[in-house]
């Protein structure tokens, strides 16, 4: 059918004087009528199947930036009057498209499960609240509320939470004739939630739009000038936005609700609702609910930080979008809590009890003996130990948790919260063909205006709803009790993670953060206004003529400038960017791949596409792309930005440690935030149609000045900065190959450069020439032990072999210490992140091969080290204690041991750079396997101090052709007889035939 007019949509539903009662309608927000040019005639789905606005916008956009017609005959543009009418129509064609009205990024069945709301139950429900008292909220008497900062009308030891008992939340109810999972299902369920969320949010919530920034900012240090500049920025914000609060059938509910309704009974608000919420009553009532909801992994602090950062944006800033994408991951991270605490409750209850727990079956055989019996049930406790113990871990890593989709589904949060609870919650946000709220607006697919706020409302009062469930669970039913869970299961601290500290330390030798917009920073928090104007009109116009940015998006980006420069709020900018980003990408991946029939929109039954399929490096078959073009589109070093964000598995995943609730928002380093606002800059400048229409225009007047240049020296824009620096200064911290190149580097720095080799000499000269304690200590041990001297002889030979062995090396691929330093130190560069399966697997062991001779020579220059300062101590001292024999062995053998263990380590050091330079294993892993395999159990036995075994593990590694090691006799005491057939390698042999 086609989709009529709002004006016509309006009249039918709520100007129809037939009927009393409007039942059977249905209210809605705009439905997409994105008609262009000739499509008049054509329905929403058959546009977004053919010509989607987004689609037919960005490819428009890119035929403008392609517009390159050079006169060849003096390599200049040509300006004549055909090129410049052709671009002038593309021109009007692209700004048609681009400001048209109402194009979505939703199809249309996931459209009315947001917006399609039951007028029938909405009225139901007033009903049933006006004439039955059957209540949405409920009261609680509330002990230890003691607030004095609430409203003096509000009792201060009241609170309201939902009110599980009516029969609207009966969900499961209501569900019972629908197969479960279905689309019928949550389809049903939908129709529920929504007039609930609808009259909760009309009934209970008070907004009062609040365009002064000076109550949402900490601004001591900026001059009036900045204050008026900020609220300018925040008023022209609120006039790019289309407000909810006037949309007209919205309204026309509302307007009925409060005229019409309460008229035929009679009845007034006052008569039946005795609290409405504004921010500051909401966040006294609840503060305290929402910290203990989330006291198993939250301090207060931070989660009471989240609450009035989210409650502004629904209550005054008039954003219920940025509000729901900063709360759900509080409630994703909450109830993952939950669970961590169970099985921990669970496995304390098992192993501190001889009987196996009620709660689990035992496979009953009757013909099996009472022993059988008692052995089967012990065997059944001992697995169930080890599962609850992986899943423990699994949530304390963080690693392989339950989707939230899946996690809304589990029976063991239904024993706690009930059924009803978490069937609402799994209609509301959980799979594809419910609301799914949380994907469809964390993956970017929802505008501002395509969003209701009473959903907002909604959440708001479900996660203080469940904190009493949640006490009794944690005070009656753990053995731990309420204060031992509290911070059983920390958050995430990005300053304290290994990759962070990666990045940090890739960014300057002095571990000093470099940010590209520092400086501007600086001189705009002393008084620059001029400055940050200016910033802001270069933003508004990158925007506006970007086509990466979807228009309708412009207004969410500003608002993730503003917090990033004006409000220093890195939590909610990640939170805008990081959706428009995706969004942005994926309208590039569906253009390029040539897939526009199904990718770009939210449907209701496929998996969305989401970053890993936009950024994958294979063949994607069920979308039918052989090779994914989006790495031929966008230029090599934003891909790599982006993999460092949001793929690597090294990287921090700032991304995901935010939408699942995991990051500590305290700690959140300005440095991530630079790199994340320098990508955007630069991925929108990329696509800024500027710089073609101001080659054909010469009256363009823009006040362009060759932003995209990012050569630095037009102009001292932080856009330039941001774009210069992911241009020309980036360097990966996470890319497989950068990791590598970085761990050859350290451990060649190590071996070859340091004084190391020299400082150890020193030492064992030292002791040999001036320490009789330590010459006395090995002649001891060489009379009484005849095996270590001849151990000691081996470990000669040994190094001998190794040193012909490098020099083959070395030899046969030209090389040597000079070149492989030369080569390692000036190597760093920007790698393609598109290469096979078996290329990453040979880098990390090349890398892991190099992590070994490092970790090699460091153990045994710390064991050099410590026998020195034991030899000289005992050697000064009157009163020798007696050695031990590991002491005794290791002052005897450590200048020899660590020559063949230096000499071994250079070796190791040849195969991974031979390997990763040169045609060493080119064409298989064969050779590099191998090695580390061998190199590691080497490795393993020296860092854990068996230092003798490791020698015995060389000798059979490295058998010598020449008489005198054959004429040893030597007998194994590290490597076990079993061992030395299974770890007799001929190294030799293997470096010959590569």
């Amino acid at each position: 059918m086609n989709h009529r007019s709002i004006e016509e949509f309006n009249k039918t539903n709520f100007n129809n004087n037939d009927t009393d009662t409007p039942i059977n309608t249905f209210i809605s927000s705009t439905i997409t009528t994105a008609i262009i040019n000739n499509n008049n005639n054509k329905t929403t789905d058959e546009l977004l199947l053919t010509n989607n606005p987004l689609i037919e916008e960005f490819k428009i956009g890119k035929e403008i930036l392609n517009f390159n017609n050079i006169d060849h005959n003096n390599n200049e543009i040509n300006k004549n009057e055909t090129n410049k009418n052709t671009l002038q129509t593309l021109q009007e064609s692209f700004w048609k498209i681009r400001k048209a009205k109402g194009v979505t990024s939703l199809s249309k069945n996931v459209y009315q499960l947001l917006h399609l709301f039951s007028f029938e139950n909405i009225l139901k429900i007033q009903k049933d609240l006006f004439l039955e008292n059957k209540l949405l909220l409920i009261e609680h008497y509330n002990e230890h509320y003691n607030n004095d900062k609430i409203n003096n009308e509000i009792n201060k030891k009241i609170k309201y939470y939902l009110n599980w008992d009516n029969e609207w939340f009966k969900i499961c109810e209501k569900l019972k004739n629908f197969e479960d999972g279905s689309n019928e299902y949550f389809y049903c369920g939908t129709s529920f939630i929504q007039p609930l969320s609808f009259c909760l949010d009309f009934n209970y919530f008070s907004y009062t739009l609040q365009n002064d920034l000076q109550n949402n900012l900490q601004t001591d240090n900026l001059n009036n000038e900045i204050n008026n500049l900020q609220n300018n920025l925040q008023n022209n914000l609120q006039n790019d936005k289309k407000i909810k609060n006037l949309d007209l059938e919205r309204n026309q509910m509302i307007n009925y609700l409060n005229t019409e309704f309460n008229k035929e009974f009679n009845l007034e608000i006052k008569d039946y609702n005795k609290i409405k919420f504004t921010k500051e009553i909401f966040f006294e009532m609840y503060k305290e609910d929402y910290c203990n909801f989330l006291l198993i992994s939250y301090p207060s602090n931070q989660v009471l930080k989240i609450l009035e950062m989210s409650l502004n944006e629904h209550f005054n800033n008039n954003n219920s979008l940025i509000a729901f994408s900063l709360l759900i991951p509080l409630l994703e991270r909450g109830l993952q809590d939950v669970l961590y605490i169970y099985y921990l409750n669970l496995l304390q209850s098992i192993t501190t009890t001889n009987t196996t727990n009620e709660n689990f079956t035992i496979i009953e055989n009757t013909q099996n003996t009472t022993i059988n019996e008692n052995i089967t049930t012990e065997n059944t406790k001992i697995n169930k130990i080890i599962e609850l113990k992986n899943k423990i871990k699994e949530f304390e890593e963080n690693e392989n948790l339950p989707k939230f989709s899946k996690l809304l589904t589990m029976t063991e949060l239904k024993e706690i919260f009930g059924n009803d609870k978490m069937e609402l919650l799994r209609c509301f946000v959980g799979p594809l063909n419910s609301i799914n709220l949380r994907n469809v607006i964390l993956h970017g697919f929802i505008k501002e205006e395509e969003f209701q706020n009473c959903f907002t409302s909604l959440l708001f009062l479900i996660i203080p709803s469940l904190v009493c469930d949640l006490f009794n669970f944690l005070e009656n039913k753990t053995i731990f009790g309420i204060e031992k869970c509290r911070g059983k299961r920390g958050i995430v601290d990005i300053t304290k993670t290994l990759a962070y500290k990666s990045m940090i330390q890739l960014k300057n030798e002095n571990d000093q953060i470099i940010t590209m917009t520092s400086d501007n920073n600086k001189e705009m928090d002393n008084n620059n206004y001029k400055e940050m104007d200016k910033l802001f009109k270069e933003i508004d116009k990158l925007l506006e003529h970007s086509i990466f940015v979807i228009y309708d998006f412009i207004s969410l980006y500003k608002q993730a400038f503003l917090d990033y420069f004006i409000h220093k709020n890195y939590l909610k900018c990640i939170s805008i960017l990081f959706p428009l980003l995706e969004h942005g990408i994926r309208r590039i991946f569906v253009c390029v791949n040539q897939c526009e029939d199904r990718l770009l929109t939210a449907e209701k039954n496929s998996l969305y596409t989401t970053l890993d399929i936009l950024l994958s490096t294979r063949s994607i078959p069920s979308y039918k792309i052989e090779k994914n073009e989006i790495f031929n589109e966008i230029d090599n070093c934003i891909i790599n930005v982006m993999f460092d964000l949001l793929i690597w598995t090294e990287s921090l995943r700032i991304r995901d440690l935010i939408s699942h609730g995991n990051l500590n928002i305290e700690n959140i380093p300005k440095c991530i935030v630079d790199e994340i606002i320098a990508l955007t800059f630069t991925i929108i400048s990329k696509y800024d149609i500027r710089k073609v229409i101001k080659d054909y225009n010469d009256n363009y007047n823009d006040d362009y000045n060759g932003i995209i240049n990012g050569n630095g020296q037009e102009q001292h824009s932080v856009i330039t900065k941001a774009v210069h620096y992911i241009t020309n200064e980036y360097q990966s911290p996470f890319h497989p190959y950068s990791i590598t190149d970085r761990q050859l580097y350290q451990t060649i720095n190590y071996l070859y450069h340091s004084n190391n080799q020299n400082n150890i000499d020193k030492l064992i000269f030292e002791l040999e020439q001036q320490n009789d304690y330590y010459n006395q200590v090995i002649n001891e041990t060489l009379q009484t032990d005849n095996n270590m001297m001849k151990l000691i002889e081996i470990s000669k030979i040994c190094n001998n072999e190794l040193l012909n062995i490098i020099k083959n090396v070395e030899n046969h691929f030209g090389i040597n210490q000079d070149t492989i330093r030369s080569k390692v130190i000036n190597v760093f560069e920007l790698y393609p992140v598109t290469f096979t399966e078996k290329n990453v697997r040979k880098v990390n062991l090349i890398k892991v091969l190099a992590s070994y001779a490092e970790s090699i020579v460091q153990k045994m220059s710390s064991v050099v080290n410590e026998c020195y300062q034991l030899c000289m101590k005992q050697n000064n001292s009157k009163n020798k204690k007696p050695l031990k024999s590991k002491e005794r062995i290791q002052i005897t053998t450590m200048k020899y041991f660590y020559q063949t263990f230096y000499t071994y380590s250079i070796l190791i050091m040849c195969i991974a750079y031979c390997s990763y330079y040169h045609s060493l294993d080119m064409e298989d892993t064969f050779i590099v396997r191998t090695c580390e395999k061998i190199f590691g159990g080497t490795t393993a036995s020296i860092k854990s101090n068996k230092f003798i075994r490791a020698i015995e593990l060389i000798i059979l590694q490295v058998p010598s052709k020449s008489n005198e090691l054959k004429e040893i006799d030597y007998s194994f005491v590290g490597v076990s007889k079993g061992e030395l057939e299974r770890f007799k390698f001929d190294l030799i042999h293997l470096l010959n035939n590569p």
